[in-house]
């Protein structure tokens, strides 16, 4: 899949996937760094590089495992999410050698 990242806000970059996200079986939560969220107001993908506050819409679906460190350098450009395996995400800039990965929970798989 293919998205375009863009800025949002001093802490967090934003995606929209190709669908909208069923929230109904989910708990709300708050986004710290490294999570990886779905804000269901605005349909959009959530990459916190610092601390988020709590929102009312706001679903975690996980949690960087690796190079989390590398959102905040995220440009407005395009990135493609791979599946690696069940559960594991892995966002990568065809540009670049670095990847950020996550392990998410199962509304995302």
């Amino acid at each position: 899949m293919e998205v375009e990242v863009n800025d949002y806000s001093t802490n967090e970059k934003i995606f929209y996937p190709e669908e909208g996200l069923d929230t109904s079986d989910v708990v709300e939560g708050h986004g710290s760094f490294g999570s990886l969220a779905y804000f269901s107001p605005w349909g959009n993908v959530v990459m916190y590089y610092s601390e988020g506050g709590p929102y009312s819409g706001l679903y975690l679906l996980g949690k960087a495992t690796e190079g989390a460190e590398n959102i905040q350098m995220l440009r407005n450009s395009a990135y493609s999410i791979i599946r690696t395996v069940l559960n594991h995400w892995c966002l990568q800039w065809k540009q670049d050698v670095w990847a950020i990965s996550w392990i998410t929970l199962p509304l995302l798989s």
